[in-house]
């Protein structure tokens, strides 16, 4: 419990001997304008070694602050962050899985070593609104700023003018970060002062990208970068150029402790979405150099094969998927996600529809204009104008595997959501899409569907499932809900159904009050090689088998329910895929009547109750 400080208890007392009518006077009534200004936190996490918490202390609306604290001792850092509490500003109408929540800062992150905290700070809320009444270009309004925070002093640094930044996973002693363009600079002209073109293909230069040594605080600072990424490891720091002339335009990786820097590609056009893999021992980006004399270039996929651990020069990209292979509807994104799986085995990239240019001239242009639905239009019209922009930005997956040098589409606008295993043997995709006029009265659902990562080729897993499916950590199985837990052996593609064997017991919500089908508790996560899988029922965490042929097994032994008690487990890193059954099951447990709660130490051997270590 919370102890009063000494001045709260002298206000208590003072307010208990004033007359009454003056105490009245001092009451006030709580209103929007009071409960705006209460706080939560948001974006809580630990450092590396854990002698760190950092969270944002935020209003409902209003300025918040970036709080980093010490997890032993008293050593606190706060710094204001500015407008962190800021309200959906736009009506949103959602259907199906589309949502669109309101504005939460990003988490605080810390170096890999824990010396040092970063995080975007923002204009403080009075001059967004200032910027707002005086209705400024989207150049001049308020940006952020990059702070960072030495954890040993609280030293705080701020640089002003930040549109992102990064810090490598396993590092500590650089960051990087991309500066905001100069507003003041006027666009380029062509030298004989005419306007380019109309014709002319669009050149979208980079900015400055500023690579800090955080020991010294001395800088390299690099012109016209459009992306940028360290290797986990914080041997390298790869980058794309872009400029207004195209004379440095390129792809490029810098050797952290030599400071050397190998061309990967280099011509005129636009270069983004700069990726490693986590050995940083290859590289991926898009590019449309190829075809940059064009009216709208379009992108083509570049991979290379660095030296890695070697220590061999990268060698120079090389163009894996073509520009044209999309045809004349489809195009490879200069947006969106690219990435190589965990295993670096492939390597995931955007593919996206191609927008036409302008209003076809058969249009209502200059004409009446009318807001047309049909009856299967999964989209009503208010809803389709405000999620158009969105819409438009909307990028599909693909797949490339360097091995084999063969690429294939996965996603389509069907296959909405789709998620590859880290060693890029199993494919999960699920289709809302069809059901999406049904979700408009609450009876929607999704289809499940396992794809070849070679060809693509579709095997249905089940249809219309109320809840999502996942994929196994080991790319073995896939588990989703379905009037109880089920797991689809991709191998053997058997369904079995793990919790239908265990009685007495619901694994839905048993308090679920809403006129519509409870949601399930949850999963807990998977041991070793996707050998079992962790589920919960209301109170406990049950081991089953994801093959079914060993019984479900209560690994709490009951102790929730009978105390009433809520067990889950903890996960505490993130980055390891799987629990150890060899290893202690650490558990958070809630008391659900006291409201008490603390963790608890389990075992996945023997038949002893969860051991309460704090509570």
């Amino acid at each position: 419990m919370l102890r009063p400080s000494r001045s709260l208890l002298r206000a208590a007392v003072l307010a208990a001997a004033l007359p009454a009518s003056i105490a009245a006077q001092a009451n006030r009534r709580i209103t929007q304008d009071t409960y705006d200004l209460w706080k939560s936190v948001q974006g809580a996490t630990l450092s590396p070694d854990g002698r760190f918490a950092a969270f944002t202390h935020t209003p409902v609306l209003g300025d918040g602050e970036a709080v980093v604290r010490a997890t032993q001792g008293t050593a606190e850092y706060r710094v204001p962050r500015g407008w962190t509490g800021r309200p959906n500003m736009r009506v949103v109408i959602t259907a199906g899985l589309d949502s669109s929540p309101s504005f939460s800062a990003p988490p605080i992150r810390f170096a890999g070593d824990s010396r040092h905290a970063a995080f975007l700070a923002y204009a403080p809320k009075a001059e967004f609104d200032a910027a707002s009444r005086s209705r400024r270009r989207p150049a001049d309004q308020p940006k952020a700023s990059l702070v960072v925070v030495r954890t040993a002093d609280g030293t705080a640094t701020r640089v002003p003018r930040v549109k992102s930044f990064q810090l490598a996973r396993d590092g500590g002693k650089f960051i990087a970060y991309l500066l905001e363009a100069d507003s003041s600079a006027a666009p380029a002209r062509p030298a004989n002062g005419q306007a380019a073109a109309p014709s002319a293909p669009r050149k979208e230069p980079g900015t400055t990208l500023v690579l800090r040594n955080l020991d010294d605080n001395t800088e390299v600072r690099i012109a016209d970068v459009t992306a940028f990424a360290f290797d986990e490891g914080e041997r390298l720091l790869g980058y794309t150029t872009s400029g207004s002339d195209g004379s440095k335009d390129g792809a490029w990786v810098r050797v952290l402790a030599t400071g050397t820097t190998t061309a990967l590609a280099t011509g005129k056009g636009n270069y983004k979405l700069f990726a490693f893999d986590r050995a940083g021992a290859q590289a991926a980006f898009v590019s449309d150099r190829d075809d940059s004399t064009a009216t709208k270039p379009a992108y083509a996929l570049y991979y290379a094969a660095l030296g890695g651990a070697r220590g061999s020069a990268p060698a120079p990209a090389r163009r894996v998927v073509a520009a044209s292979v999309g045809g004349d509807t489809m195009r490879i994104a200069d947006r969106g996600r690219l990435e190589f799986t965990r295993s670096g085995a492939a390597l995931v990239f955007p593919f996206a529809p191609v927008i036409p240019d302008s209003v076809p001239a058969d249009s209502l242009a200059e004409k009446a204009m009318y807001d047309l639905w049909h009856w299967n239009e999964t989209k009503i019209q208010p809803q389709q104008k405000v999620e158009a922009a969105r819409d438009r930005a909307r990028t599909w997956l693909a797949l490339f595997h360097p091995q084999g040098n063969q690429f294939v589409r996965l996603g389509t606008d069907s296959l909405t959501q789709v998620q590859v295993s880290d060693d890029a043997k199993a494919v999960l995709a699920l289709n809302p899409v069809q059901y999406a006029i049904e979700q408009f009265w609450g009876d929607g659902g999704t289809d499940v569907y396992v794809l070849d990562p070679r060809t693509a080729a579709r095997t249905l897993v089940a249809t219309k499932i109320d809840r999502g499916a996942q994929l196994s950590p080991g790319g073995r199985f896939v588990t989703y809900w379905q009037d109880g837990w089920k797991a689809y052996e991709i191998a053997t593609k058997k369904t079995v159904a793990i919790t239908s064997k265990v009685t007495g017991v619901r694994f839905d919500n048993e308090t679920y009050d809403n006129p519509d089908t409870p949601p399930p508790y949850g999963l807990g996560g998977w041991t070793n090689g996707d050998a079992r899988v962790l589920v919960y029922d209301r109170f406990d965490v049950w081991e089953t088998d994801p093959t079914g042929v060993a019984a479900p097994r209560n690994l709490t032994e009951g102790a929730g329910r009978r105390a009433n008690i809520t067990y889950r487990v903890v996960d505490l890193d993130p980055e390891d895929r799987f629990i150890d059954p060899a290893q202690p099951l650490l558990l958070r447990g809630f008391d659900n009547a006291t409201k008490a709660s603390g963790y608890l130490a389990d075992s996945f051997t023997g038949t002893a109750e969860p051991q309460r270590l704090i509570w």
